[in-house]
């Protein structure tokens, strides 16, 4: 480790220890800290105790959905991170206790990849263990999270609860008329003629619009194909509905796209009652594992926060930033992600 970052390190313990507040560092001060600090070394799980010696265990599938995991073990059930909820899927293929897994989703979806790699990892756990999936929509289930609880065997929509959001989208910016205005303009060496399709410093070609089209249509394809075969409808019946609206918990029950209209509770007593359980305990999969390493998970996330203040590449309009996203406009990443949703 450089000496750079023990020395962000040592800092980060002063500011944790001694609660020293930086006049630049605004979002450590008061709550902002204690509430990472009590999200982090909390143990709070559970959600319904229990006597009986089976289990209900909630995965909370929150926030967008994304293949890259944050890398901190400040991921609870508020977070959403994929490797982190993989590998407590994972675990519990080991715990026999566990009889019924529900699914408490708020999201409005994120990557295609994630999404179905999420829904994929969740058939596999049901199959393997034999046990039902339950979904629990809470205040928007759309797009990859709908895809996502299509591995669910019962759908429960809160009364206010959106959505559906069928369907996938790829957007590319394009800066070509700002960067004529400022006299911006690249150097592009390549093996072919669409090799840098997608580039946001020039108009798309035709054959590039096709191109890009096609991977949109071939994914949406797949997408209708899974809530067919999860909701049990004929796959023209699923176009009908997938043109990338949302509908409202009344309106997806009249089309077939949830089961019943509920809360938690509802969805809780429900399973319970279906599989004849005798005082279950009802909590979250747990996404941390040990006291230090929650604890460093706290030093880390005071580093990342100096450091952002430290870098100067977090400058708008720094050479740097400019740089950075010139990159990241060469690669392209199908979301299947309500619109209407934003961070």
């Amino acid at each position: 480790m450089n000496r750079k970052r023990w020395l962000l390190i040592g800092l980060g313990v002063i500011i944790l220890i001694f609660g020293a507040v930086f006049s630049g560092w605004r979002e450590l001060e008061g709550n902002a800290l204690q509430e990472t600090i009590d999200q982090t070394m909390g143990d709070d799980l559970t959600i319904r105790e229990g006597s009986g010696d089976k289990k209900i265990v909630v995965i909370p599938i929150h926030g967008t959905i994304t293949s890259e995991s944050s890398g901190s073990l400040l991921s609870d059930n508020t977070t959403y991170d994929q490797q982190r909820l993989l590998d407590g899927i994972e675990a519990l293929k080991a715990d026999s206790s566990v009889a019924g897994i529900i699914l408490e989703v708020d999201s409005g979806g994120g990557e295609v990849y994630a999404s179905e790699e999420m829904y994929n990892a969740i058939k596999q756990l049901k199959a393997e263990k034999h046990i039902p999936v339950y979904v629990n929509m809470k205040s928007v289930d759309a797009s990859g999270a709908y895809m996502i609880s299509m591995a669910g065997d019962k759908l429960y929509a809160h009364p206010e609860t959106l959505t559906g959001s069928i369907g996938v989208i790829l957007t590319q910016p394009n800066y070509s008329e700002l960067a004529d205005k400022v006299g911006l303009s690249q150097n592009i060496y390549k093996s072919g003629k669409v090799k840098d399709a997608g580039n946001a410093f020039r108009e798309p070609t035709e054959e590039e619009k096709q191109i890009f089209q096609g991977i949109i249509d071939e994914s949406y394809e797949n997408f209708v194909k899974i809530v067919a075969n999860g909701r049990k409808m004929n796959e023209d019946n699923v176009r009908k509905l997938a043109d990338g609206r949302v509908y409202t918990a009344k309106q997806a029950k009249a089309n077939g796209l949830v089961d019943e209209i509920g809360d938690q509770n509802a969805v809780i007593d429900r399973m319970i009652k279906d599989l004849k359980l005798d005082h279950p305990s009802v909590s979250y999969m747990p996404m941390s594992t040990g006291q230090w390493e929650r604890f460093a998970s706290v030093l880390g996330y005071v580093v990342e926060r100096i450091e952002s203040h430290w870098s100067s590449d977090t400058q708008s309009g720094s050479p740097a930033s400019l740089e950075k996203l010139m990159h990241q406009t060469h690669s392209p990443v199908v979301w299947a992600i309500y619109g209407g949703i934003t961070e």
